[in-house]
């Protein structure tokens, strides 16, 4: 099952969204962001705090530095600043 036997209100509703995306996403052969997207479940911010992310890194803050100030790990922020830039197409040109 779900294991969602154990888990009430708010946070039951948001895992149930997660599964009905995960689903949509196998049976539409669909990018799971789409599917987020589409349940509501993206955070707005985030393309935002990675392009903030960014900035501090070429301002030579370390991985570690800019993830403590989104309360993230170090290899957290450098993959989503990786994944970013890979998209954008300017992973290989970065100056740092």
């Amino acid at each position: 099952m779900l294991a969602l036997d154990r888990i009430e209100g708010v946070e039951k509703l948001e895992r149930l969204r997660n599964y009905l995306a995960l689903i949509c996403c196998i049976a539409n052969e669909i990018a799971p962001s789409t599917a987020l997207e589409g349940f509501g479940l993206l955070d707005p911010n985030k393309e935002q705090q990675i392009i903030e992310m960014i900035q501090l890194k070429k301002q030579g803050l370390s991985y570690k530095d800019i993830g403590s100030r989104y309360n993230l790990s170090a290899d957290a922020v450098y993959n989503r600043i990786r994944r970013y830039m890979q998209n954008q197409g300017a992973w290989k040109d970065r100056d740092w």
